[in-house]
């Protein structure tokens, strides 16, 4: 898959090409299409990732919770 960077770059190539107007706008209809796919992907990549967080701070209050539970048994 197409870094998201390189696809900023292929369109402003795209700028310094002489196409027609049928060239270019299915060029930049490519490019468009490979730009929405990375962008689903870096959301679906954050989205995974505020998931483990969420889990990540059930944990760690779970495991507070606990630590307390023992720490007042032990007094």
């Amino acid at each position: 898959m197409t870094k998201l960077y390189e696809l900023t770059g292929d369109i402003k190539a795209l700028e310094s090409l002489d196409l027609d107007a049928e060239m270019l706008a299915d060029s930049l209809e490519g490019i468009a299409g490979e730009f929405e796919e990375k962008a689903k992907g870096i959301l679906a990549f954050t989205e995974n990732m505020n998931g483990d967080i969420d889990a990540l701070e059930s944990q760690i209050k779970r495991l507070t919770e606990r630590k307390k539970v023992l720490t007042n048994r032990k007094k």
